[in-house]
């Protein structure tokens, strides 16, 4: 769990440097994730499922709002937008772990996360799944994701 924090930790600093003037560009996704918080729904449309630069035995999955793809990096700058992220086993099956969601806005980031579910389908050229989120912050209230997910597998 205090790896995870760290890689979590790494992803919202990159955050934190975000640029604006970026492209909406990105690898596509399929599937039915929807990230909510105070109440306005939030689809994810870009993503990937990249190497764990800390462990081999993991990936990251990052499902975002753009600018998410198989270049992305755990110190990649974010620009502004909503970012679902996890690390999984490199196998299929259900895998408890820290999820988060980064808010990408005005030149700064909001990072949410706590613990969660994650169910790995498959493995192949692309990672699917699902998974259930749930956390509150003091400010924005309910934070929720749920739903399906069809990444491109980059590791």
């Amino acid at each position: 769990m205090r790896r995870m924090n760290r890689v979590l930790l790494a992803v919202s600093i990159a955050a934190l440097a975000a640029g604006c003037g970026r492209d909406d560009s990105g690898e596509p996704i399929d599937g039915t994730i929807a990230i909510t918080v105070s109440g306005e729904t939030i689809t994810p449309d870009v993503g990937a499922a990249i190497d764990d630069p800390d462990d081999a035995t993991k990936a990251l999955v990052i499902l975002g709002t753009r600018d998410i793809s198989c270049s992305t990096r755990i110190n990649s700058r974010l620009a502004a937008g909503t970012y679902l992220t996890f690390a999984i086993d490199r196998t299929m099956g259900t895998q408890a772990g820290f999820i988060s969601v980064i808010r990408v806005e005005g030149g700064s980031a909001n990072l949410n996360g706590s613990p969660g579910e994650v169910i790995i389908d498959g493995i192949a050229d692309r990672v699917t799944g699902s998974l259930t989120f749930d956390t509150t912050d003091d400010q924005v209230g309910p934070i929720t994701a749920t739903g399906t997910f069809d990444v491109r597998r980059c590791f």
